[in-house]
């Protein structure tokens, strides 16, 4: 196959194998060849296929073999068949459980996973592994280097306000998923008994009964968990607390269902949502006074016309393009061995904040006009412009 591409001048490699000059990959009993849909391509493959049968004598089974096309017309397509005859697949297609698509991947394509992932309870080392890779992307250069965290990963998954970086606790987010996905759809967690024969999933949620108990409520609406005008307590319950059943009944709601909902720390009651569960399960961490200088939105300031002060506008710029170029020469140095030395860091800087105030929208006062000078702009027609 190689050296039959390479004697071609017409042969086409799949748009997203060019790079790679990757033509096919061979599996145990498999062989997936890629290429550009066009006949000069699909030639070079079918006279590859040809001195293989005449050098080894095994005959590629046609029968068994699928051609997939992207977007090539209709009589495009035929006209390939012709050359190479297999019988036409359809895309999307799964290949070793991957699935095979002729476009980018898809918010579809991803979601059987995420809904999968909210069916069980996550194994500790699987979590634990999921999260490394996140810890290797944010803080390490390679797989390999270990220990160069510069915060703890339960400080990193607070939300913005609170210090972090708005990550998920993952645990904690799979714990309010699968509660939501597998029990609490419809019911209350206390009506299911646990068995011996019950998953191990369903009983290590079990044990965090206690920590959710204060969150459910049933909201009553047209009486289906009474019976006979009367309450339908569980035994246990009645055994327990005897006066449960002089309780008086309460007026039904024709037209409403009787249904769970969650009840919020702030004493809210609605349905439920993962995003509720989380925001009440987690740790709550007081606010952080700096949230605002370093996770503010610059477009804002570039697009709306701005009525803070000029001083205040400049101080967030400064302050966050310094953190930007901070970061950059810090993965320059880590990952491309390249260092700058501080007045080239200061001048990029400079620039990038000069830059961004050339596209605010101020009112001229005396305040602009000396920071104007500072910066060497000058201010015309509620704009600034470079000297």
């Amino acid at each position: 196959m190689a050296k039959n591409i390479e004697e071609s001048t017409e042969f086409g490699y799949h748009f997203g194998c060019k790079e790679l000059k990757l033509s096919h990959m061979c599996f145990a009993n498999d062989l997936l060849v890629l290429c550009k849909g066009n006949m000069e391509s699909v030639r070079v493959v079918k006279k590859s296929l040809d001195e293989f049968f005449a050098v080894s004598g095994l005959i590629p089974n046609l029968g068994k073999s699928t051609i997939f096309f992207g977007t090539i017309k209709e009589k495009d397509k035929q006209e390939l068949i012709n050359i190479l005859p297999l019988k036409c697949g359809k895309l999307p297609v799964k290949y070793f459980g991957v699935p095979l698509l002729a476009k980018k991947l898809g918010v579809k394509d991803c979601k059987v996973l995420v809904d999968k992932a909210s069916v069980y309870m996550l194994p500790a080392s699987v979590i634990k592994e999921i999260e490394q890779l996140f810890k290797r992307f944010l803080w390490n250069a390679s797989d390999s280097i270990k220990g160069k965290a510069k915060v703890a990963w339960k400080n990193v998954c607070k939300p913005k306000d609170q210090g972090g970086l708005g990550l998920k606790d993952l645990k904690k987010w799979n714990e309010a998923n699968w509660v939501n996905t597998v029990r609490l759809k419809g019911k209350s967690i206390w009506s299911v008994d646990v068995d011996k024969g019950d998953s191990w999933g369903w009983k290590t949620m079990i044990e965090v009964r206690d920590m959710i108990k204060n969150h459910v409520r049933y909201v009553i609406g047209n009486g289906n968990i009474s019976l006979y005008g009367k309450w339908n307590w569980p035994s246990e319950w009645m055994i327990n607390f005897p006066n449960i059943g002089k309780i008086d009944m309460p007026s039904w709601q024709d037209d409403k269902k009787d249904k769970v909902q969650w009840f919020t720390n702030k004493n809210l009651l609605m349905d439920f949502s993962t995003k509720q569960a989380w925001e009440d399960l987690r740790i709550d961490n007081p606010s952080v006074g700096w949230c605002k200088v370093v996770w503010f939105n610059q477009m804002e300031i570039v697009e709306k016309k701005v009525q803070n002060n000029i001083r205040m506008v400049v101080s967030k710029l400064v302050l966050a393009a310094s953190v930007y170029y901070i970061w950059q020469e810090r993965n320059y140095r880590l990952f491309k061995k390249r260092e700058r030395n501080g007045d080239e860091l200061c001048k990029n800087i400079k620039y990038n904040v000069r830059l961004k105030m050339l596209a605010l929208k101020v009112k001229k006062s005396r305040n602009m006009i000396i920071m104007a000078d500072k910066w060497d702009l000058c201010w015309r027609k509620n704009s600034l412009f470079a000297i």
